[in-house]
């Protein structure tokens, strides 16, 4: 069953069926829009509707700002997991297992949401800095053109990046058809504060002790994520089980290698 629905500001799209038992609450990332979990080709149809097909309840959420939410205010991470929560206790009380997925940068407010309604959690791509540039925004919202993503992000990864035998054919084409379908805001300060991880840093929500077990999935050839600010992230957050994809970069689920994270996600929320 297909079900959507506004709660306040955010929306909330879901596959549910009455036997399933396992929950995967999927978040955006900065640059790509909601819809690419559901509408994005593939072989086996939209990632979301291949999980489900493997017994498991999916929901996209857009928070506010993103995809088909009705308005924006500027707000940080500890803000966005509110959203979070607030979506996530409307669902039914019947999964034995609640994992949130925070792709790029909703990683850090996947990760506090964790503390309290999940007990798992998979950070895909996860963008951790120590730079303390990107702890203080200077604009409450961030422009993402299509033409600026198309520059650094879809022709430097797909085309420079990945060694010409396995780059994805008509991968600009497909994604760009998939993210033309919305607009949205970015709040600056949800991107600008990736890089607090440290334990010293409780008051910006995180708390490693109440953090369940984590999926870390990451591409062979993600520049994204840099070794320092990843290597202290592992530190103190030591119940991470990691996975990397070869031949494959930040958008690892959208590339030529998509079904090793997807078998990745559903062996991690089913538990097997």
């Amino acid at each position: 069953m297909v079900n959507e629905i506004f709660l306040k500001e955010t929306f909330i799209k879901s596959y549910t069926a009455d036997e399933n038992t396992h929950l995967l609450f999927l978040l955006p990332g900065q640059s790509l829009s909601p819809r690419v979990f559901w509408d994005y080709p593939t072989e086996e149809g939209s990632h979301a509707q291949w999980l489900f097909s493997q017994g498991i309840d999916v929901v996209l959420f857009d928070p506010v700002g993103y995809g088909n939410s009705k308005s924006f205010y500027p707000y940080d991470r500890v803000d966005y997991a509110r959203q979070i929560l607030e979506a996530a206790n409307t669902l039914p009380q019947k999964y034995n297992t609640k994992t949130v997925f925070g792709f790029s940068t909703s990683t850090a407010p996947a990760l506090i949401a964790s503390q309290q309604y999940f007990n798992k959690v998979i950070i895909h791509s996860p963008v951790i800095r120590q730079d303390p540039k990107y702890f203080v925004p200077h604009q409450e919202v961030m422009d993402v053109s299509i033409d600026k993503l198309i520059q650094n992000r879809i022709g430097n990864i797909s085309d420079k990046l990945i060694p010409k035998p396995n780059r994805v054919d008509g991968w600009k084409e497909k994604i760009l058809s998939v993210i033309g379908k919305t607009e949205w805001k970015v709040p600056a300060k949800v991107v600008h504060d990736v890089g607090n991880y440290y334990p010293k840093r409780h008051n910006n929500g995180f708390d490693p002790n109440k953090t369940p077990p984590i999926l870390s999935i990451i591409g062979q050839y993600d520049y994204e994520i840099t070794t320092g600010g990843y290597t202290l992230f592992k530190k103190y957050f030591p119940n991470i089980t990691e996975v990397i994809i070869p031949n494959s970069t930040h958008f690892s689920m959208w590339e030529n290698e998509y079904r090793i994270p997807l078998q990745a996600i559903r062996d991690y929320v089913r538990g097997t």
